[in-house]
């Protein structure tokens, strides 16, 4: 299990079912959730045509499911054409009807170098970058919600756009850890608080299974308090600047400021929410110890 030093700076860097206008027609969630029910009665018509060798007898066999092995990446309803969600990988084109990125060197059938694109499984079979179930609904919520924001009017003149929400060009779910410090000092409680009110809105813009999690703590050298936590948004990895520059924004530091402040802020790399979670939470009954979850779970809920 991993060890953390709190001073260490390495892990921081419905449609109502009264609508009268309901035209009968099936939505994409709706053929989605029809299609998984249809594998699950037909994995189960296999299972009841096994005997208890675990062999099949000959008058229950069946074609193989539609959906590939959870490993393989979510294949999508029959006939389903999804749009392309992103900017392609390199040496990939985007596949909609296999709801994948297929290298376009076939030859090659060599594993991709480098890290695994968050969202996105390697199928060694058919060669390329399928999206999760879980990536494909943020995607399709997403270029819906771009969709309908183009038919609305322009974004005022010299009004920058969030770095994160379902706005922002090829998001996906990023978990950061962060950590906030006044250098030398204990942080002002007042920057808890601006930071609260900050991250319930950016968890209220991202929607879905976004979080934010934060506590006040004192660090194991200095002993100064400080603020610790995590957050789940929708945003892209190359925009963690300018989260820590909206961090920074939201705790209203002018030039003036009474206290430096120091914002680090990094993706995820081997780290488990849950884990991360506890560790938040690792001053609980201390007196300084503050702590703000968002949506609201029971405290204690994470161990780390």
């Amino acid at each position: 299990m991993t060890q953390f030093n709190s001073d260490d700076e390495s892990l921081y860097g419905r449609s109502s079912d009264d609508d009268d206008d309901d035209d009968g027609t099936e939505t994409l969630a709706d053929m989605i959730e029809r299609t998984r029910r249809e594998q699950a009665a037909q994995r189960e018509v296999e299972a009841e045509g096994t005997t208890d060798t675990g062999e099949v007898q000959d008058s229950t066999v069946l074609p193989a499911p539609v959906e590939p092995p959870a490993e393989d990446g979510f294949v999508g309803p029959p006939g389903l054409v999804y749009a392309q969600p992103r900017t392609p990988y390199a040496g990939t084109i985007w596949r909609g009807d296999k709801n994948m990125f297929e290298r376009i060197n076939r030859d090659d059938v060599s594993k991709p170098k480098g890290t695994r694109p968050a969202g996105y499984i390697w199928n060694e079979e058919l060669l390329g970058w399928r999206r999760t179930e879980a990536q494909t609904m943020v995607d399709e919520a997403r270029l819906a919600a771009q969709a309908q924001a183009r038919q609305q009017p322009a974004r005022a003149k010299g009004v920058k756009a969030l770095p994160f929400g379902p706005d922002v060009p090829d998001c996906t779910l990023i978990e950061y850890s962060f950590f906030v410090s006044a250098c030398g000092h204990h942080v002002p409680l007042v920057w808890f608080d601006l930071l609260t009110g900050a991250f319930t809105s950016a968890v209220d813009t991202c929607g879905g299974p976004s979080a934010a999690m934060m506590s006040l703590e004192r660090g194991d050298r200095k002993n100064l308090l400080h603020i610790q936590g995590i957050a789940r948004l929708l945003s892209h990895e190359s925009l963690t600047d300018r989260i820590r520059a909206w961090m920074r924004a939201a705790l209203l530091l002018g030039s003036n400021a009474p206290y430096k402040c120091k914002i680090m802020i990094k993706p995820f790399t081997n780290q488990q929410w849950d884990y991360m979670g506890g560790y938040v939470q690792k001053d609980m009954g201390k007196p300084h110890y503050r702590l703000f979850v968002y949506p609201a779970i029971d405290a204690g809920v994470y161990s780390a």
